[in-house]
């Protein structure tokens, strides 16, 4: 298992009169979802939003966090998730804090919060490990939402040139043996390797080279498992070249050298 998630705290589509409102200047120590049906004014990073409704925000621990109707009453729904996990999933699935995000209604929203619910008033066996994969799901698909809804907004030239670079990068990854430069990936899609770069860095966040090394490394790990294949094998069959090469490469991304990896998931 993974760096621990826990839901300390949540609410389902509350309802509060119009006097109410939040005003933490320290924010709380923990992240703070928001999800907001009626109209709401809320503090993010820009100032004061007003926003007619289906309003999401995500405070990060300790910024100030405000909230307020200005109008009829507030309609929400929100969770406290806290443990070192939760900075993980936020960078993982690249959820933006403290800015609000105009992303529609979140059909999911309430189902994942009553089956958080549900697990911690029947407390069944491994409870606190569900909490924690339904909450990784929920940012997940979070997560997609956002990224579906920015490429959305692409012209035609913008989303041609993501599917270049899409298959290239399918190409590349499904032969990891090949010692792959990028300039043989740029020429694929006739670009120079200087355009490709930032295309590819632009639409997956990573360098061609970094990407192709994390594929590499996943695969070696899986390799590992197995102990029928050598790790002079693995380092050839995942692209390495060497076996010195593979175990540096190895050790500064997994922490440990491959043998020692190997021997731990035995």
């Amino acid at each position: 298992m993974g760096a621990p998630i826990y839901i300390t705290n949540c609410g389902i589509r509350l309802r509060h009169d119009r006097e109410f409102d939040v005003d933490r200047p320290y924010g709380s120590g923990d992240y703070l979802f928001l999800h907001f049906i009626s109209p709401i004014v809320v503090h993010d990073e820009s100032g004061l939003q007003e926003i007619s409704q289906d309003a999401t925000i995500v405070y990060a621990p300790r910024f100030p966090q405000y909230f307020r109707c200005p109008e009829g009453r507030i309609d929400h729904s929100w969770m406290h998730c806290a443990g070192e996990g939760m900075a993980e999933i936020i960078q993982r699935y690249q959820i933006p804090t403290n800015q609000v995000m105009r992303i529609g209604s979140l059909d999911g929203l309430t189902p994942f919060l009553q089956s958080v619910t549900h697990e911690q008033l029947h407390r069944e066996p491994y409870w606190e490990e569900a909490i924690a994969a339904r909450t990784e799901e929920f940012f997940l698909s979070l997560g997609r939402t956002l990224v579906k809804r920015h490429f959305a907004s692409q012209t035609p030239y913008q989303s041609e040139l993501q599917e270049m670079v899409r298959r290239v990068r399918a190409e590349v990854h499904s032969d990891l043996a090949r010692r792959w430069t990028v300039a043989e990936m740029a020429a694929m899609v006739n670009l120079s390797a200087s355009r490709f770069t930032a295309l590819y860095s632009g639409f997956y966040d990573v360098s061609p080279i970094e990407d192709l090394i994390g594929s590499r490394i996943r695969q070696a790990m899986f390799m590992l498992r197995m102990d029928s294949v050598t790790i002079e094998a693995i380092a050839e069959q995942c692209g390495f070249g060497s076996p010195e090469h593979f175990s540096r490469l190895f050790r500064q991304r997994a922490g440990c050298s491959p043998r020692r990896y190997r021997q731990a998931s035995q």
